[in-house]
C-alpha cells in the first residue's frame, strides 16, 4: 500500500470463520512485533490454517461435531508475508467484534447477541502472553428494552483510560484505567437510534481555548435491514465534557442527503462503520449502497443550544449545498427526546455544506487529506491552515455555532 493506486495482496491469513473482525496491536514488552486479533462469531470450519496452527500449539479448537470453536485468534504479522497463529481466545458466545486495549495486554469481547442473552456482559481476557490467554472477568451491562443489550463494538480512548461500547440498545462509557477491572461510568439511551452499532470519542479545542469532549454514535438501523431506499441510520453526536460524561448531552445528528431508491427492492442503505481522524478533524464513514464519505468535524466545538440565540437563514447558495449533500440537526436541552434546533450562523462561522469542483486546489493551505479512490466521496475542509486534495466528486459537511453549554 506504499503506492495506494498500486495496492496488491501479498499474503493471506487462512481462517475460515464468520465475521472476521480484525484488530492490529503491539505490546510494549514485545518490541518489534505486530499482532492481530481475528474474530470468529458463529461458525468456524475447523480445518483452515488458523485452526491447524492453534491446535498444533495445544489449543482445544474443535467442537464435538468437528467444526471450529468460536472466539478470537491471535496472529503474529510481524512478517506480513508469513502471518502465523500464536494464540486462541475461546468465547462460547463468539466474538462478533473484539477490541484490544492500547496496552496490547487485554482483549474485550463483544458477542452482539440479541434478546436471547439474559445476562449481557463484556468478557475481558488477559492476552499479555498471546500463547496463554486467560479470562479475568466480565463487566455486566444493564439490561435495556429493545433489540438486546450485549456489546456490539468497543472503542478505547488512545490513552486506554476509557472504553466506549455501542451495545445494541444503549451507549456505555467505561472506566478502563485498570483494564482488568473495568467499571461503568454511564449507560444512556436515545430512542432515535434503532441499533447502536459503533461509538467513538474525540476531543477538540474551541475558540475560547477550552477542551471539549464528544462521542459519535452510529445507528445501523434495524441491523441493515433492506428497505430499498436511502438514507437510513446516520450518526448522533453527544458532548461528554467534564460532568457530562455521566449524562451525555445530545448536540446533533448527521446523515447523507442521498434520497433515492436502491438498485434492489430489498437493497440496504444505512450507515455502517466510521473512523475519526482527530488530528485532521474529519470523520470517514461508509454506507451500505451509499458510498464512502468524509465529514468535516472542525466546527463542532461551536455548537450551542437553539434557545440561546436568534435564528438566521443561510445564504441561498449555502442552503442549496446543505440540502444536496447532508445535514446536521442541533438540539435543545431538555428531558426526553430533544427537539430539533438550528445552527447559529451569526457567531464564528456558517453552518454549511461546502462543495469543491473536480480537481480544485488551494496552494495557500497546508494540511493534506488523502486523494479519493474509486467511487469514494471525500470532502475538502477549507479554512485557515488547511488544505485538501481529491479527485472526482468532493464534498464536505461543516458546522459552527455559539459558545459551549456550562
Amino acid at each position: 500500500m506504499q503506492t495506494p493506486s498500486q495496492s496488491k495482496i501479498v499474503s493471506t491469513y487462512d481462517c475460515g470463520v464468520t465475521q472476521g473482525d480484525v484488530q492490529v496491536f503491539i505490546q510494549a514488552d514485545e518490541p518489534g512485533r505486530t499482532f492481530v486479533g481475528y474474530a470468529s462469531d458463529t461458525f468456524g470450519d475447523g480445518t483452515s490454517t488458523c485452526y491447524q496452527e492453534a491446535q498444533a500449539l495445544g489449543f482445544d479448537v474443535l467442537k464435538p461435531n468437528g467444526t471450529g470453536k468460536n472466539g478470537t485468534f491471535i496472529a503474529d504479522v510481524t512478517d506480513p508475508l508469513n502471518p502465523r497463529t500464536v494464540g486462541f481466545v475461546e468465547v462460547a458466545q463468539g466474538s462478533h467484534n473484539q477490541s484490544i486495549h492500547p496496552s496490547g495486554n487485554y482483549l474485550y469481547d463483544s458477542n452482539s447477541d440479541l434478546i436471547t442473552s439474559v445476562a449481557p456482559a463484556i468478557e475481558v481476557f488477559d492476552i499479555s502472553t498471546p500463547g496463554a490467554p486467560r479470562a479475568v472477568g466480565e463487566l455486566d451491562l444493564p439490561p435495556r428494552p429493545g433489540l438486546g443489550t450485549e456489546s456490539h463494538d468497543i472503542t478505547f480512548s488512545d490513552d486506554g483510560t476509557r472504553a466506549y461500547s455501542a451495545a445494541l440498545s444503549q451507549g456505555v462509557i467505561i472506566d478502563t484505567r485498570n483494564p482488568a477491572e473495568p467499571a461503568i461510568v454511564s449507560s444512556f439511551l436515545d430512542p432515535a437510534i434503532k441499533v447502536w452499532h459503533q461509538m467513538d470519542p474525540f476531543t477538540m479545542t474551541d475558540a475560547s481555548g477550552r477542551e471539549r469532549e464528544f462521542v459519535i454514535a452510529e445507528d445501523e438501523f434495524a441491523g441493515a435491514v433492506g428497505t430499498g431506499q436511502c438514507p437510513n441510520g446516520g450518526v448522533h453526536v453527544y458532548e461528554t465534557t467534564g460532568a457530562m460524561e455521566r449524562a451525555p448531552e445530545k448536540v446533533g445528528y448527521w446523515n447523507i442527503d442521498t434520497i433515492d431508491n436502491t438498485d434492489a427492492v430489498d437493497g440496504r442503505c444505512t450507515a455502517h462503520v466510521f473512523d475519526i481522524h482527530e488530528d485532521e478533524q474529519v470523520m470517514t464513514i461508509s454506507y451500505y449502497n451509499g458510498g464512502v464519505h468524509v465529514v468535516d468535524l472542525s466546527g463542532l466545538t461551536g455548537i450551542s443550544l437553539a434557545e440561546d440565540l436568534p435564528q438566521r437563514r443561510l445564504p441561498p447558495l449555502q442552503q442549496r449545498h446543505r440540502a444536496r449533500h447532508g445535514h446536521l440537526q442541533v438540539h435543545r436541552r431538555g428531558p426526553g427526546v430533544p427537539a430539533p434546533g438550528h445552527l447559529d450562523v451569526a457567531g464564528r462561522g456558517h453552518g454549511v455544506l461546502r462543495q469543491a469542483a473536480e480537481g480544485r486546489r488551494d496552494a495557500r493551505e497546508r494540511a493534506r487529506l488523502p486523494a479519493a479512490v474509486g467511487d469514494a466521496r471525500l470532502c475538502t475542509r477549507r479554512g485557515p491552515g488547511s488544505e485538501s486534495r481529491g479527485r472526482g466528486r468532493v464534498a464536505c459537511a461543516a458546522w459552527t455555532a455559539g459558545p459551549p453549554s456550562p
